[in-house]
């Protein structure tokens, strides 16, 4: 009996040997960290790239219809009404806008049919010549819409305007005149556009007192602009007018022409100025 507590003593004592898978744990190595640093500054968040997130983005999309109403209207233009035209409607939700069109029957009524109610923007025009200068504004009521009639303004012919630097011009000075010949029509999408008329010949006539040193008539480039550099002889309004081969013609809306007293002052005194006015209906080309 004492033989085998003896073994049972030796057993316990090696298992707490040195060498046992249970030894103590030898302490950690010291290690040495940096200075710590601080800032203040916000920090750099753009350059942090975010996760996707799954899924899709849907949206409602903006309708016309289908829906229980009929729109009715008419067209009228400067001789009656109007066959042939084109109405477009505008429905608009919110910034976002869906568009129909219809055209006009012989006795310049229209109809859409089966359209919802809300905001709508409408307009009509019959190309090259007949369009509205702007949209009308209509709200159309589900249970009680609202005739609408639109009206057509013409739009066609030439078109004559002119811009004159320095201005005012002043008396004895070199100016330069641009006159610009467009032809106003109106497009397929019933937009009024002023179409640049290249190679006119343009001739500049009136009672005015002015000369011109590039000669005169002067024809218009590709932007349909003729320019003439002129000279006003004499101080006040002096009549200018542009005229086209085929007898077209539109005074110039200049300004007055100033006195060089009135822009050239020394020492309380301004120079003075003598003019000559011409008789002649076309201005005279200095030489």
């Amino acid at each position: 009996m004492r033989r085998v507590v003896v073994t049972v003593a030796l057993v316990l004592v090696a298992g707490c040997s040195a060498n046992s898978k249970y030894a103590a744990l030898r302490p950690p190595k010291t290690v040495k960290l940096g200075p710590t640093t601080s800032s203040t500054a916000s920090p750099n968040l753009d350059e942090i790239a975010l996760p996707g997130v799954a899924g899709t983005t849907t949206t409602t999309p903006t309708r016309i219809g289908p829906g229980p109403v009929t729109i009715v209207g008419r067209v009228d233009g400067p001789d009656g009404p109007v066959a042939g035209a084109i109405v477009q409607l505008d429905r608009m939700v919110g910034d976002r806008v869906v568009s129909l069109q219809v055209p006009t029957a012989a006795d310049g009524t229209w109809n859409a049919q089966n359209v919802l109610g809300g905001r709508y923007r409408i307009r009509a025009w019959m190309a090259p010549t007949l369009a509205m200068a702007q949209g009308q504004l209509v709200f159309v009521d589900a249970r009680n819409p609202p005739g609408v009639t639109l009206r057509l303004d013409r739009f066609t012919g030439t078109v004559i305007d002119a811009a004159i630097a320095p201005n005012p011009p002043t008396v004895g000075q070199s100016t330069n005149l641009s006159v610009r010949v467009v032809l106003r029509q109106v497009d397929t999408q019933g937009f009024v556009r002023n179409v640049p008329e290249a190679g006119v010949t343009v001739t500049l006539t009136g009672s005015g007192s002015w000369s011109t040193s590039s000669g005169n008539p002067s024809s218009t480039g590709s932007d349909g602009v003729a320019s003439f550099v002129m000279q006003c002889l004499q101080e006040g309004d002096q009549p200018l007018s542009a005229e086209l081969p085929d007898g077209t013609a539109q005074p110039l809306n200049l300004p007055p022409c100033s006195s060089p007293a009135s822009t050239t002052t020394t020492a309380g005194t301004s120079s003075n100025t003598t003019s000559t006015t011409s008789k002649k209906s076309t201005p005279t080309t200095k030489k």
